[in-house]
């Protein structure tokens, strides 16, 4: 005897497949939203009667260095430390307190797309080995980031001696 497929043999085994499909990508979804992800982006930051301005591209007198953390995680995240690390040690600028324009507390909590921007204070005693900007979460998660502001800065220090 012959097993007959039918049409209903193969919508069958098609609805199965395509079940087991959004299975899978419902549990990579699950656990991608799960995770903590932060944008930490080096921009200069300058003050003036007017405001205060940022840019991560341009490299802006009389700016000094800051951080930019934009929380993308789908949870709230509190971000315990912002800074830049030094390239060829294992050293860190942090400043302590961190100058933030605004008044509300650090540490900060950041909701799902809120972020904050801290700042270095005003210095000419800036390293020439910075490296990368990061920002470290209370569950000590920490995202590095650079950014063409950041390079144009170290291009700046290193032709100041």
């Amino acid at each position: 005897m012959q097993a007959q497929v039918g049409l209903k043999d193969f919508l069958t085994i098609g609805c199965a497949a395509v079940g087991a499909a959004l299975g899978i990508i419902h549990t990579v979804t699950g656990l991608n939203q799960r995770r903590v992800k932060l944008r930490v982006t080096p921009k200069l930051v300058t003050r003036s009667e007017a405001g205060v301005y940022s840019h991560k591209t341009e490299l802006l007198s009389n700016g000094v260095p800051g951080i930019e953390v934009l929380n993308l995680s789908a949870l709230p995240v509190k971000i315990a430390e912002a800074g830049f690390k030094l390239k060829g040690q294992h050293g860190r600028i942090v400043p302590k307190p961190p100058f933030i324009f605004d008044d509300k507390p650090w540490p900060r909590r950041l909701d799902s797309r809120e972020s904050v921007t801290v700042h270095l204070p005003a210095s000419d005693a800036f390293p020439k080995n910075l490296h990368v900007a990061y920002a470290t979460t209370d569950c000590e998660k920490t995202c590095c980031g650079d950014s063409p502001a950041l390079k144009k800065f170290r291009a700046h220090l290193q032709k100041r001696t």
